[in-house]
């Protein structure tokens, strides 16, 4: 009798644990991101670039000056080298 009473109390507290563990890390997902209320954001006017002297792939000098008139967008590549490699297996043969 007294083992099935150690092991019904392992289990109630292996799963209690378990619930303790889903319960602490499924409520930090639960904060909200914007405000009650909240129905739209003002955006700042668009910075400047800083001044900078680059070449381009023809070897022609490219300046901030050429990006004036133009709409602009960055684009910083993937931080896991791992993602990149998934989505584009030819770039290691390319840059070797």
């Amino acid at each position: 009798m007294a083992k099935y009473y150690k092991n019904t109390l392992l289990i109630a507290l292996l799963s209690a644990g378990v619930l303790l563990f889903y319960y602490t890390f499924s409520q930090r997902h639960h904060v909200p991101r914007y405000p009650a209320g909240l129905h739209g954001v003002y955006l700042s006017l668009p910075a400047s670039p800083p001044v900078f002297h680059l070449t381009d792939h023809t070897g022609k000098p490219f300046t901030s000056t050429n990006l004036k008139g133009h709409w602009t967008l960055v684009f910083f590549w993937i931080f896991s080298l791992r993602d990149g490699v998934s989505r584009d297996p030819g770039c290691i043969e390319r840059n070797v």
